[in-house]
């Protein structure tokens, strides 16, 4: 997959050694970076342990810059 693409990711947010990860059922392991709101909306959806829908860029062999999170349940 090459950088710059967008990309819609379903999986768990949980808190990675760096800041936040997305575990994708299956299998896989996305690094998340966004902006101040969205670092608390992946803090709220990982308090709930809540699935999600992340929305947002690719910039790194497993890295995505978070424009949207929608929880899903």
């Amino acid at each position: 997959m090459p950088l710059g693409t967008e990309h819609q990711i379903s999986g768990r947010v949980e808190r990675g050694p760096w800041g936040y990860i997305l575990c994708v059922r299956g299998g896989g392991v996305w690094e998340l970076d966004g902006g101040l709101s969205i670092r608390l909306r992946l803090r709220a959806a990982r308090a709930r342990r809540a699935e999600v829908r992340v929305e947002g860029e690719r910039v790194g062999f497993n890295a995505l810059w978070v424009r949207r999170v929608v929880v899903l349940d």
